[in-house]
């Protein structure tokens, strides 16, 4: 951390941004308090702590981002037939895996959710992130030079290595900078950011535990972290040990969170309410921006749905959308309202359907979680702790969904400040990262060439080198197997060798698999990770023996993204190394 003077942290919600800061102080091992940006542009100073994630886009042009975005869109006539200028937000999720990838369902007016190059978007977003939280800092440390700023932008639990790859690619052309040895912008799990600000925030039950409401993540337990977010829900299992460092034994996410409650609202009453799905493309069409007021006001609306709720939620039906409305629609709206057309009625049952189209996927995969997390537990131990966190777990529903799901099983809490946990625990990760060790989700390899052995391996497969002889060219080569517990400073050590005597460069695929000892690249389940090739250039040692030309590769797998390190033997040599991630 030398020449560090501010560490600041970057949520890139799905919904919103948010960004916190806080001075370095050397030899301090937690931060102090964290600042959190309230100054984006077009937004409320002093209130607003997120702005939206959204862009206006004219072609390949952002015109206006965040607040901005949404203001100038209605003016410039957005998502319009004929129109060139889009509007466009919750476009991370475009990288997600898919699991709504249906385009015949309706969903929120410019959700970019399936976009063919999100990070095209992400690094327009984040382009004006970073100049403007760099002006706001310079005003709030004079002098402050780019390189004395650590930067930590947070990314779902549920991405592999091509979207987190993709997402630091963009933040570095966005003007994020890499740094010397490449650790001034760091990558945090959004649930292990959400766990370093618990343990300093403490949590807040559920349900009481032994008469008591707030508790601590107690040191030499098991916790798992729920991130309900906008688009996503992310869930980290960990251990802590006897100093309160964590180790991630388990992750896994589904896109399947507060974005997809307003789109099965959409599915299940709007669609109907204005007229069936015909008339609602229409209306997509002819009032994009009307439907998006109309579901602007459920995003705040639904924050009141409870378990035993029976009040209506009133929508306001303005002019901007009721004139492009049938007669036969209004009149149908007046009829079942008592005469009330000025509003859309939303019945308490219909609100909880809304959250009932989305929450049992959720249960599941807490309960998958649960059951692996108890699987792994060396003796009986105490209940563990569920801790949702993320703005969707301000959702008093979901709470008590969850809670009652899980009754007796586990311990169900919240954070004080859920909206804001992510951002400031990204800002303490950068400062001090407490993760220790992951659990490997997958056997990583690579395909290497290894002895033939004839009548095990199959035909096809043989390649006559002139320096090895006879070998199997679809070998995996392991380097961590699915299911070890990784710590984050451990280095994973393999030697390659060229196979053809005039070889100037040694070139390899990555492989993963959930197979614990996959024998060959091609087996059932086995998948080419992340469309990644590894190029190493040897030129410098052809004039070597070929025993000479070897390269060592040192693969780090325990922290947040993968690291790649390649040493030319012959020299001791760090040799650059090209990793080269496919878009899609």
């Amino acid at each position: 951390m030398a020449g560090y003077r501010v560490v600041c942290g970057v949520d890139l919600g799905t919904h919103g941004t948010s960004l916190g800061f806080v001075p370095w102080i050397p030899g301090k091992e937690q931060p102090g308090r964290i600042s959190l940006f309230e100054t984006w542009p077009g937004g409320r100073p002093g209130i607003d702590v997120k702005t939206p994630t959204a862009v206006l886009m004219n072609g390949d042009h952002v015109v206006a981002w965040g607040f901005q975005a949404l203001t100038q869109a209605v003016r410039s006539r957005a998502n319009r037939p004929g129109s060139g200028v889009r509007l466009l937000h919750g476009f991370k999720m475009s990288l997600a895996p898919k699991s709504h990838a249906d385009t015949e369902r309706t969903s929120e007016i410019g959700l970019a959710d399936n976009e063919p190059r999100p990070e095209k978007l992400i690094e327009g977003f984040l382009t004006h992130v970073y100049a403007t939280a760099l002006s706001e800092l310079r005003d709030r440390f004079p002098g402050l030079r780019e390189d004395e700023v650590r930067w930590c932008i947070t990314v779902p639990a549920m991405w592999g290595d091509r979207e987190k790859h993709l997402v630091r690619q963009a933040a570095h052309r966005a003007g994020f900078p890499r740094g010397e040895n490449g650790d001034q912008l760091l990558l945090a799990l959004e649930p292990d950011a959400v766990a370093h600000n618990a343990q300093v925030s403490g949590v807040q039950y559920v349900l009481d535990v032994d008469g008591q409401t707030r508790g601590s993540l107690e040191r030499n337990s098991r916790f798992m972290v729920v991130d309900a977010g906008g688009g996503t829900i992310d869930i980290t299992c960990y251990h802590t040990d006897e100093h309160g460092y964590l180790a991630e034994v388990d992750r896994d996410g589904i896109a399947q969170s507060s974005l997809y409650v307003n789109r099965a609202l959409t599915d299940l009453v709007l669609v109907d309410r204005l007229g069936g799905p015909d008339e609602f493309r229409r209306l997509r069409k002819d009032a994009p921006h009307a439907l998006e007021e109309l579901l602007h006001e459920w995003e705040i609306a639904k924050r009141t749905v409870t378990a035993d709720s029976t009040d209506t939620i009133w929508l306001s039906l303005k002019m901007s959308l009721a004139k492009h409305l049938t007669d036969e629609v209004i009149d149908r709206i007046t009829d079942s309202q008592d005469g009330d057309n000025e509003n859309i009625w939303i019945s308490a049952d219909e609100a909880r359907s809304a959250f009932d189209a989305v929450i049992p996927d959720i249960l599941a995969l807490i309960d998958r979680k649960l059951a692996d997390m108890t699987a792994l537990a060396d003796v009986e131990e105490k209940p563990v702790l569920v801790l949702m966190a993320g703005g969707f777990a301000e959702s008093a529903y979901l709470r008590h969904r969850v809670a009652q799901h899980l009754r007796g099983r586990a311990v169900v809490a919240v954070t004080p400040q859920p909206r804001v946990d992510v951002v400031e625990g990204a800002v303490r990760f950068a400062y001090n990262p407490k993760v220790r060790a992951r659990r490997a989700q997958y056997t990583y390899g690579t395909d290497t060439c290894m002895a033939f052995e004839h009548g095990v391996d199959p035909i096809d497969s043989l390649y006559r080198s002139p320096l090895s002889g006879d070998n199997c060219n679809k070998r995996f080569a392991v380097f961590i197997n699915a299911g070890d517990l990784v710590p984050v400073t451990h280095e994973v050590r393999h030697h390659y060798y060229p196979t053809e005597p005039t070889q100037d460069a040694l070139e390899f695929d990555f492989y993963r698999t959930k197979e614990r000892n996959p024998r060959y690249v091609d087996n059932e389940g086995c998948e080419e990770f992340s469309g990644c090739k590894l190029v190493v250039d040897i030129t410098e040692a052809m004039h070597l023996d070929i025993d000479k030309r070897g390269v060592t590769l040192y693969i780090k797998f325990g922290e947040t993204e993968l690291h790649v390190r390649a040493v030319l033997d012959f020299n001791g040599k760090e040799h650059p190394v090209s990793l080269q991630f496919s878009t899609r």
